[in-house]
């Protein structure tokens, strides 16, 4: 089951935030479209299932819509149902791959904790909406390294999710100053953790398995199952330590127009 909602508890997110923002989630012939403005993971495109002998048929379709502005250029595919084979097929056909991630899965009842939690971190859970741009802003200086004009675009689609029960914000100061953040999506019974970042300078200090923790901790409270989230080869061992195990690859490829 855990395994299934990887893909399931991701597209889940993309489809609410594709309502939120009046765009949706496009089921094609032989994988999904999700077209969000702004896109905090660019687009996502999945869930191949082709013969190998029409693979390199429908590969030349999608590079044609791409060139004729009709596709997103960057592409997310994910290998949980076929074999690597199939990113092969694309790199072959002049896709670009920038960037892998994966899969990784917790059973409630396999959370380890570390033997040194303490820290001078206090974790709240935004719970007002003139908070929210606080988490918001973290989250963009973090990942997106734009600050406050990306804090500008992503606000409204945040703005809409902080009011549904299914989204929980969760922010790590120190000192009163924003510094690390995770986002805790329920969709039946299983929690998916996205957007989870630290400031730079804040790192290496453990606030990250912190505000994880405490995401997990918010999730069983709510009567969560399992978990899942997608994480590059730099968060792996953090993950590990605290109980999730690996699964499936998500691999962002897009085409060099």
């Amino acid at each position: 089951m855990l395994v299934r909602a990887i893909d399931h508890n991701r597209y889940e997110l993309f489809r609410v935030m594709g309502e939120v923002t009046g765009t949706a989630v496009k089921e094609h012939d032989s994988f999904l479209e999700t077209r969000l403005n702004p896109s905090p993971w660019g687009n996502y495109l999945y869930r191949f299932q082709l013969e190998e002998d029409r693979l390199s048929d429908e590969i030349e379709v999608i590079k044609q819509k791409i060139q004729s502005g009709c596709l997103p250029n960057q592409i997310l595919l994910s290998s949980s149902d076929r074999p690597v084979g199939l990113v092969n097929a694309f790199v072959e056909s002049g896709f670009l791959q920038t960037l892998s991630q994966t899969g990784m899965i917790l059973e409630k009842g396999q959370l380890r904790y570390p033997a040194d939690s303490s820290s001078f971190l206090t974790i709240e859970m935004v719970t007002k909406e003139s908070d929210l741009g606080n988490w918001v802003h973290c989250v963009t200086d973090c990942l997106f390294h734009q600050g406050c004009a990306e804090t500008r675009a992503y606000l409204p689609l945040f703005r809409h999710l902080f009011y549904l029960k299914s989204c929980v914000f969760l922010l790590g100061k120190i000192d009163a100053l924003p510094v690390s953040t995770v986002f805790l999506f329920q969709h039946k019974a299983i929690g998916g953790l996205y957007f989870i970042s630290t400031r730079p300078e804040y790192q290496k200090r453990g606030y990250g398995a912190q505000m994880i923790i405490q995401a997990l901790q918010t999730g069983i409270i709510n009567g969560l199952m399992g978990f899942i989230l997608h994480t590059t080869d730099q968060g792996l061992s953090l993950f590990k330590r605290l109980g999730f195990a690996e699964s499936s690859v998500i691999r962002h490829l897009y085409l060099n127009l």
